[in-house]
């Protein structure tokens, strides 16, 4: 990713009961950094996607960058349960 630019990060999430699940997932960016949160309804035994963006700050100085996720199932939160990389 490039100092200024908004990248896009794919939660994939799955449901094996037997019954839907509201699923949430945010990202926990760094400071000055500006991430985005959404959920979804997954069916039973299913698998969804959540699309979130991430913008980087234009003075983003290079290097590797762990950005948290977190989730919720239901009313069950799930903090910082996964992370994605980011590499300037």
């Amino acid at each position: 990713a490039r100092p200024g630019e908004t990248v896009r990060i794919e939660v994939v999430v799955a449901n094996d009961d037997a019954r839907p699940h509201r699923l949430a997932a945010r990202l926990v960016p760094p400071p000055g950094w500006a991430g985005d949160a959404g959920e979804v309804t997954v069916g039973p035994r299913a698998e969804a996607r959540i699309p979130l963006t991430l913008r980087l700050p234009a003075g983003a100085p290079p290097g590797r960058y762990p950005v948290p996720v977190d989730l919720a199932w239901d009313d069950t939160r799930l903090p910082q349960f996964r992370e994605a990389v980011i590499v300037v």
